[in-house]
């Protein structure tokens, strides 16, 4: 709250008119006041009823107009009050002794109202560079710069060798920021960057192993002579599903690198959701149940990447659906069409949805092959093509991914 200067002891003194007619005044009230006063006291005692009106003016005026006040009461008070009254006739030591004291009040009152002004107005000029060094803290400390201090002081009217330490030293430590918070965000990028390259070791030393260990084994067990055509054909089937799980890993670990890279850009073109729906649930095997709206808006994205988004989705969804079947629903809501994959399974506990998009990161209840890839991708092609995606959960009650995108106009496409 800023302060508010002494209505009494104004910045300024009055202007000499004003101050001329502030001393009369003061001598016209005391001499107006002693009359009936001479009733209950005797009249050379009643001179410090003029004091008063010297203080005032000496402290409001200063020096010059507080003497003159002093010799118009000292005049005042012989003319009307002292014996011979109407009659100026300073004599005995009891009226020079009143003049002069008179002179002396005024004089010591205008200096200290004069030492008390000049304090005051340090204290203004103090407050002043006060607020102005707080709002330079703000301006340069936020996302200000040094020309912005500059301008805030030219208005402020401060003079600029009162706070130029002080901005010298405020952008000193912006500058100083500036670089932590680069460094800072290099050393996460870098952390990040060492947390991917430890999952994808992980990844290639346990995940990939594991395929092609099978692929290898089954090889060498085809080479044998004595392997019934049943035994064959099985171990032939083990190679192409171990074959094929490979190679979803490395397509799955190429299009996470691409996103990170920031190289996986959409060819976006007009997409009739419902089409890549079904391409995308089609070659799972999976129980799907498609709840579609009559009429579904278009949208703007690269459908391929969608129908990848959507298929990691829905086999993220049957892994944990207990066998029940996943539910996807998309319809029109507002200006956004919104696609739900519901799985009926166990649900995900509080602390496990805020981590389920993270790459390489499997929850604590995760069941059966898997590097932990799908959702991440699923995340960064939906938002890679503008839409949004979250995750809703109710223990015990199943899980829900909630994907929605911009419509692209008012044209629709029936399913």
């Amino acid at each position: 709250m800023e302060a508010t200067p002494s209505r009494l002891l104004a910045d300024r003194r009055p202007d000499p008119v004003r101050s001329l007619l502030l001393a009369l005044a003061a001598v016209a009230v005391a001499t107006a006041v002693v009359y009936p006063l001479k009733h209950v006291a005797p009249v050379v005692s009643l001179g410090v009823v003029y004091l008063l009106g010297v203080l005032v003016v000496s402290t409001l005026s200063g020096l010059v107009f507080g003497a003159l006040t002093a010799l118009l009461s000292a005049l005042a008070f012989n003319w009307f009050h002292l014996p011979p009254v109407h009659r100026w006739s300073i004599h005995g030591s009891e009226n020079w002794v009143a003049l002069i004291a008179f002179v002396a009040v005024a004089a010591i009152a205008s200096s200290v109202a004069e030492l008390a002004r000049s304090r005051a107005a340090e204290a203004e000029q103090g407050r002043r560079e006060a607020l102005l060094v707080a709002e330079l803290a703000r301006v340069v400390l936020g996302e200000g710069d040094r020309a912005a201090a500059e301008a805030l002081i030219a208005d402020s009217g401060v003079p600029r060798e009162r706070v130029a330490s002080v901005v010298d030293a405020l952008v000193a430590v912006a500058d100083q920021r500036d670089a932590l918070r680069a460094e800072e965000v290099e050393t996460q990028a870098l952390r990040r960057s060492d947390d991917l390259k430890t999952a994808l070791l992980r990844a290639v030393s346990h995940d990939l192993r594991t395929p092609l260990t099978a692929i290898v084994t089954a090889g060498h067990a085809l080479r044998s002579q004595t392997l019934s055509d049943r035994d064959r054909d099985e171990l032939a089937r083990a190679v192409v599903e171990e074959g094929e799980r490979l190679s979803g890993m490395v397509e799955r670990l190429l299009d996470l690198s691409r996103l990170q890279t920031g190289t996986a850009t959409p060819h976006r073109v007009p997409v009739a959701l419902d089409e890549v729906l079904e391409a995308a649930v089609e070659p799972l095997g999976a129980p799907v149940e498609l709840r579609l709206a009559a009429e579904l808006p278009l949208v703007e994205a690269d459908g391929a990447q969608l129908e990848r988004a959507f298929a990691n989705l829905v086999e993220n969804a049957a892994v944990h659906a207990a066998g029940r079947p996943v539910q996807v629903r998309a319809k029109a809501v507002g200006e956004r069409l919104v696609v739900r994959v519901v799985d009926q399974g166990r649900g995900l506990p509080a602390a496990e949805a805020g981590r389920v998009f993270e790459a390489f990161h499997r929850g604590p209840d995760a069941e059966g092959p898997g590097e932990g890839l799908g959702l991440a991708i699923a995340k960064g092609f939906v938002e890679a093509n503008g839409g949004r995606i979250g995750v809703e959960s109710v223990p015990g009650q199943g899980t829900s991914f909630v994907v929605s995108f911009p419509i692209r106009d008012t044209a629709r496409v029936a399913p």
